[in-house]
């Protein structure tokens, strides 16, 4: 028999039965089962009784169907019930499935992503066509950083003293406009 699949069955019913998991009842469950062997056997009364207190009236249902699963595991070949061995090819299937959608999935968005680039590579050739066509209009495109660079930029001081000279009138203009008031 496989204790393995056994103690995953435990675990799956144990919490259905009450809602939510509890490794402590689990556990309990699973030592007792454990407990058992050639000169211990597994007494499913005392189990049940063990059980009652956290089970209650579900303990009666979840120790029927251990035993029964224990008696069909211990008569299939490879200690697995034939019910479990079904479920798994089952569950492989859909996740298989699953897989395979997502994958499907994945493929179509790689679609889209490379049917996107090329509608971005041309709108940026546009734009750019644009400005060279259009060099009056150019400045007005520039970005506000690239403005402020070229402006504070100092290539020689020749150029700075040209900037300062220019600016000069406004910044008197300011003056003078401000001190009257």
């Amino acid at each position: 028999m496989e204790l393995s699949t056994i103690k995953s069955w435990i675990k799956t019913r144990m919490t259905e039965l009450l809602g939510f998991e509890d490794e402590v009842i689990i556990n309990l469950a699973i030592t007792q089962l454990e407990a058992a062997g050639i000169n211990n056997p597994l007494n499913p009364k005392s189990t049940q009784i063990n059980l009652t207190g956290f089970l209650e009236e579900k303990a009666m249902i979840f120790m029927t169907e251990l035993w029964n699963l224990l008696l069909i595991s211990q008569k299939s070949e490879g200690g697995i019930a034939p019910g479990f061995i079904q479920a798994k090819r089952v569950e492989i299937l859909k996740h298989k499935e699953e897989v395979k959608r997502k994958r499907a999935m994945i493929s179509k968005l790689q679609e889209a992503i490379k049917q996107e680039k090329p509608k971005d590579e041309s709108k940026e050739e546009s734009k750019n066509s644009e400005k060279k066509k259009d060099p009056e209009n150019s400045h007005k495109k520039d970005n506000h950083k690239d403005r402020h660079k070229r402006y504070h930029r100092r290539d020689s001081s020749e150029e700075h003293h040209r900037r300062r000279s220019r600016d000069r009138p406004r910044q008197d203009e300011h003056r003078e406009r401000y001190s009257r008031k």
